[in-house]
């Protein structure tokens, strides 16, 4: 009993300094989201050098190339994205086995990053509009091409398959320019995204606008309470965190004339919010399944401590029951669930294509926010030789501002309807496959 109240204290902390993902990257996302890229540069690139190979430099790398395009340093960006999308790990919470969700998200010896489906196929879209930018358009048609296998796959439900009319209609974009004519005109159909499918005709350039606005829900640790076993259970799960979802509109002028409304053509932010409803009794199972061990652990400490010769209320197996609840408080509270998501994607994607004359061009973007504040603007020159075409892209949360996601409030569980599914879930378990 003396040894567990000694190694509380030493456990707690330990808890209270390793943190969620997202309060680790503090500074850096102060840091982007206030404009200074550099900083945030910086700082990742001395978390990289830090940890060049650990389980989460994929993930900075990530982060690192999303600063890196936001300042228009497009050929690193793409570099570090390729360098990724090779090694890069998927995990698909709305369907993994339940025991492998639970190794891997409360892993004691930190596993290597999963990425999500979503944040695998945004590694595709982001590199699709680095190579844009740069003018390379056989290796965006390479882009274009992953991601729409992404999206073919046999057991991606339909509706999802075409949920998001950026990826197919990007993927237009850059296969129309690498001359694959064919493989365009599919994408084109399954985008139904006529704001992209606009080409130059003799004498006619093309402008593809895009304006990444807003900061993408990310992961952060919620506290569950379950009974089970004869006493109550405080669990850990990733609950998905909602932030700026962006500007309430974005409006683009040329050449002094408009403005018009650069459509949403992509809601990052509400289809993970949508993934996560279904996920979350597969989420609830995988925690589940960390109550056996520290039940386990708790009888055993209690046990140890209990006096058969004294009664049950005696103060002696009194300290034994708490010292038996202690013991599995501590295992919850040095196993938290991983919270590592890519936090630096935008919440929604806009774009739209303008076909305008050869010659000199000024375009300009303004982002309205609440009712009465002035809006943010941008501005740009271009000019386009005739059949020629640009790509203006806008990381408009940069510069928007930023503060730390609260925690959400515990919730207690016990015979909720998710409770049953996990419950469901734990009795009928989905076989791991090699």
């Amino acid at each position: 009993m003396r040894a567990l109240l000694l190694l509380a204290p030493l456990l707690l902390l330990t808890a209270a300094c390793r943190g969620t993902w997202e309060s680790r990257l503090d500074e850096i996302q102060r840091a982007y989201y206030s404009g200074d890229l550099e900083r945030a540069e910086d700082l990742l690139r001395d978390r990289l050098a830090h940890e060049p190979d650990g389980a989460d430099a994929d993930l900075l790398r990530l982060e690192l190339a999303q600063v890196l395009q936001a300042g228009e340093h497009y050929a690193e960006a793409s570099v570090l994205l390729a360098g990724v999308d090779g090694r890069l790990l998927v995990l698909d919470y709305s369907d993994a086995p339940v025991d492998e969700l639970s190794r891997l998200l409360y892993a004691p010896d930190r596993a290597q990053w999963h990425a999500t489906p979503p944040e695998r196929l945004m590694l595709n879209v982001e590199n699709m509009l680095n190579f844009l930018a740069l003018g390379e358009w056989e290796e965006a048609a390479v882009e274009a091409r992953r991601a729409r296998n992404q999206l073919l796959r046999d057991f991606i439900p339909e509706q999802r398959r075409y949920a998001s009319r950026l990826v197919w209609g990007l993927a237009g974009v850059c296969l129309e320019l690498a001359g694959s004519e064919a493989e365009a005109a599919d994408c084109y159909r399954d985008a139904q995204a006529p704001e992209l499918e606009r080409r130059p005709g003799p004498g006619e350039a093309s402008v593809l606008v895009v304006v990444q606005d807003g900061q993408a829900p990310v992961r952060v640790p919620a506290l569950i309470y379950l009974w089970a076993y004869d006493a109550p259970h405080r669990l850990q799960l990733p609950a998905l965190a909602p932030r700026s979802p962006g500007s309430a509109r974005v409006e683009l002028s040329i050449d002094g004339s408009g403005p018009a409304e650069v459509p949403p053509l992509l809601d990052l932010g509400g289809q993970a919010a949508r993934r996560y409803d279904e996920e979350f009794p597969r989420l609830l199972a995988a925690a589940a399944l960390q109550i056996l061990p520290r039940a386990w652990l708790s009888q055993t400490v209690e046990r140890s401590l209990h006096d058969s010769d004294q009664s049950d209320h005696s103060a002696r197996n009194t300290w034994a029951r708490l010292g038996g609840f202690m013991a599995g408080e501590l295992v919850a509270e040095t196993l938290p669930a991983d919270t590592r998501c890519w936090t630096l994607l935008p919440a929604r994607v806009r774009a739209i294509r303008l076909i305008v004359p050869a010659g000199m061009h000024r375009l300009e973007l303004a982002l309205h926010g609440p009712a009465g504040a002035e809006p943010r603007r941008a501005e740009w020159e271009l000019e386009l030789e005739p059949g020629g075409f640009a790509l203006v892209q806008l990381s408009g949360a940069v510069g928007g501002g930023w503060s730390p996601v609260p925690a959400p409030a515990p919730r207690e569980l016990t015979g909720s309807a998710e409770a049953r599914q996990a419950l469901e879930l734990l009795q009928h378990p989905a076989v791991t496959t090699p």
